[in-house]
This record gives C-alpha cells, sequence and structure tokens, in this order.
C-alpha cells in the first residue's frame, strides 16, 4: 500500500510539475508567454532587483499574415523568438499576438545595442517581405511597480512605432505619460 501511495504521489506531482510548465509557455513560439512575464516581473519587483524591460511589436505583421497567410506569420513569429532566445536566453516571452517582451540585467544600451542587431540579423530572411521590430526599454533601477515598469516601456514602443519601422526607444523621463 505504501508503495502505491507513493508512486500516485509521485505521479501526481510529476503531472502538475509538467501543466504548470506548459500553462507558462506559449505553444507557438515555446518561449514563456504573459503569465510567466507577470509572475517573474512581480518577484523582481518586489526583490527591488534592477532590470531593463523591453516591449517589442513586429513591423507590417498584418501584412505578412494578410498576404501570405497566417502560417507564413506563425513562422516568422517563430524566427524572432529563436533570434531573440539566442541573443536574450530564457528571459524572451510572447507578450500577445505579435509582441513580445523581454527582461534583461543587462545595462540597458546594451540591451539596446542587441536590439539593433536582432533587427540586422532579421533582414537576412530570404523573404520577399521584411520583417522587423520596433521596441520600447525602459530601465527600472528604483522602486517603480509592474504597472509602472509596462506603462513606461509602452510609452517607448509606442514613440518607436511612431517614428517609423525597426525602431528601439529607450524610456527618458521627458516622454510624456
Amino acid at each position: 500500500v505504501q508503495i502505491r501511495n507513493y508512486l500516485a504521489t509521485k505521479d501526481q506531482y510529476l503531472l502538475n510539475y509538467r501543466l504548470e510548465k506548459q500553462a507558462s509557455i506559449d505553444g507557438l513560439t515555446r518561449v514563456s508567454n504573459r503569465r510567466a512575464l507577470d509572475a517573474y516581473m512581480a518577484k523582481l519587483v518586489s526583490e527591488e532587483i534592477p532590470f531593463s524591460f523591453s516591449l517589442m511589436d513586429v513591423d507590417n505583421f498584418k501584412m505578412i499574415n494578410d498576404n501570405y497567410g497566417h502560417q507564413e506569420g506563425d513562422l516568422c513569429l517563430i524566427n524572432i523568438a529563436n533570434v531573440l532566445k539566442v541573443n536574450f536566453g530564457e528571459n524572451v516571452f510572447r507578450y500577445g499576438g505579435d509582441e513580445f517582451a523581454i527582461i534583461s540585467f543587462e545595462e540597458r544600451d546594451n540591451v539596446t545595442e542587441k536590439i539593433k542587431n536582432i533587427n540586422v540579423e532579421l533582414l537576412d530572411n530570404d523573404k520577399d517581405y521584411t520583417l522587423q521590430i520596433c521596441a520600447g526599454v525602459y530601465h527600472k533601477i528604483k522602486n517603480d511597480n509592474e504597472r509602472i515598469v509596462f506603462e513606461r516601456a509602452d510609452k517607448a514602443l509606442y514613440e518607436a512605432k511612431q517614428q517609423g519601422k525597426a525602431r528601439v526607444i529607450v524610456f527618458e523621463e521627458r516622454i510624456d505619460l
């Protein structure tokens, strides 16, 4: 009876672990999802750890889906997720749709430079269209809560998209909220 109970408990533990892991991974891109991002961000903010947070949006994604089909759009998202993982490791998140987020412990200038280099790398894709991203970067160094971190990165992303394609903007206090 004890062995059976042990095996049942072990099986339940492993099943729970797998389900929890699946619930935090985006099914298409295999990077962490927004649920995992929210939990990780809350942990970092509560521990007052400084980090750079980037929100990214794929340029012309609707056009890619409309002109080349949703399968091609999915391949673009997978490609971008893979390139982001190579450059930023495991702290890459699919925020939703064609949006990604990154948490990095590097200096914001390094993060910005990496994103610019990613855009150069994405250009070399042998496709009939241009695949690039816009990004907003905010470096959290003070006692900001999660909402402020998201708002400031989002504000910088919005400004980047207003300036054109393949832009990276770092949030500065001069950007009006």
